[in-house]
């Protein structure tokens, strides 16, 4: 019984991101940047190498890359709209937007979407059309068992797609300063 509520609350959370996401994409703007938060934002990855009580803990501490903060704003601050796109725990939607808002990154939930799973954002870009998207995501992962591995099929599919401009780690390593060097 547990799986099959699990599976239900995940596939409502899936449709509902879904759509929120295309209405709020679907505007007139004809540019629109989109943001990853772990380890693109949020320095993420050393805090798997501590002990918290809960994950809400453990992303409540997270400390925000202050020259990506201030390179968003710049983006913000010039007139475009600036999403966040992530792969984390339905459950940590409202923490996430805290943390953001808490960041200064964002003022309502309207610009805040969760995935269960990185390929998750590949699809969602994939159906935007008629629009320039700005990607930013690290598509990184295991840095805490110190070889990071790349999620290279969605980084492969993310490169197919015309209409996005796809910002990878070495990109967001020079705005950060390099948390993976």
């Amino acid at each position: 019984m547990k799986k099959l509520v699990y599976f239900l609350y995940n596939k409502y959370f899936q449709f509902y991101f879904k759509i929120k996401f295309h209405k709020q994409i679907n505007t007139r703007d004809k540019e629109i940047y989109i943001f990853d938060i772990d380890n693109t934002v949020a320095n993420t990855w050393p805090s798997f190498l501590q002990e918290y009580k809960t994950l809400e803990d453990r992303l409540s501490s997270l400390a925000v890359f202050y020259n990506m903060r201030n390179y968003i704003l710049n983006i913000k601050y010039s007139g475009s709209k600036v999403f966040f796109l992530t792969a984390r725990p339905y459950s940590t939607y409202n923490l996430t937007f805290k943390w953001l808002n808490d960041m200064g990154l964002i003022e309502t939930k309207k610009f805040l979407f969760l995935v269960s799973k990185p390929y998750d954002k590949v699809k969602m870009l994939k159906q935007v059309k008629n629009k320039k998207i700005f990607f930013y995501d690290d598509m990184t992962y295991n840095h805490e068992q110190g070889e990071i591995k790349y999620y290279k099929n969605e980084i492969k599919q993310l490169k197919k797609i015309q209409n996005i401009e796809y910002f990878d780690v070495k990109f967001i390593n020079k705005i950060i300063g390099g948390y993976n060097e």
